[in-house]
């Protein structure tokens, strides 16, 4: 079930959509996504890698990486948090907040 949670915080579909892809209702869904969730952040918090919110905390896990020898001193110059969060744009002036990308859902 470890990938449908992974492909529930990628795309984000509705549970409803969710449970359709998998066989199972929305609450069926929804139970299983957040069960599973808790066990992924867990894991990945034991394991010492759970992503950081802050620069010190990139740190620690980039330092506890080389560490455990996974990865090298050349592979840790290639570390980037690339994750992309919706920003609430002002009404006027908004060409400096604009991404350029097209808004699929209308």
């Amino acid at each position: 079930y470890l990938h449908v949670v992974l492909y529930y915080i990628r795309h984000y579909p509705t549970f409803a959509d969710l449970g359709w892809k998998i066989g199972k209702t929305k609450q069926g869904a929804c139970a299983m996504v957040h069960k599973w969730f808790i066990l992924l952040v867990k894991s990945l918090d034991k394991c010492g890698v759970l992503p950081a919110r802050n620069v010190k905390e990139i740190v620690r896990i980039a330092k506890n990486l080389l560490g455990l020898g996974l990865i090298t001193e050349e592979e840790l110059d290639l570390i980037v948090d690339v994750t992309e969060r919706r920003i609430n744009r002002p009404k006027e002036n908004q060409k400096k907040f604009y991404s350029g990308k097209k808004n699929t859902m209308q």
